[in-house]
């Protein structure tokens, strides 16, 4: 069986170290706004617009959101437009 008898580890258990996520943090942060200055304004714009126009109909969705992510429309802004339409679900 292997583990058992034939490869036996004499080390004991490995050490687990935890994640540093305020680095992990602003790492990330600082790749969304380098994202945001490189991309077209006015293309994102208009797909935020599309999506909007799409909500506000009986439109599909999905080409407009496939369009705004293709110029770099981040998750949280099509959500945005989206929470803006139709709000959220309060319990």
């Amino acid at each position: 069986m292997v583990g058992v008898n034939a490869f036996e580890d004499d080390e004991g258990p490995m050490a687990l170290t935890s994640p540093d996520y305020a680095a992990l943090e602003a790492e990330q942060k600082g790749r969304l706004v380098a994202l945001k200055q490189r991309r077209e304004g006015a293309a994102v714009s208009d797909a935020c617009a599309s999506i909007r126009a799409a909500a506000r109909s009986d439109d599909n969705l999905l080409p407009p959101i496939i369009n705004a992510v293709k110029v770099a429309v981040t998750l949280g802004e099509i959500s945005d437009v989206l929470r803006e339409e139709w709000g959220t679900h309060d319990p």
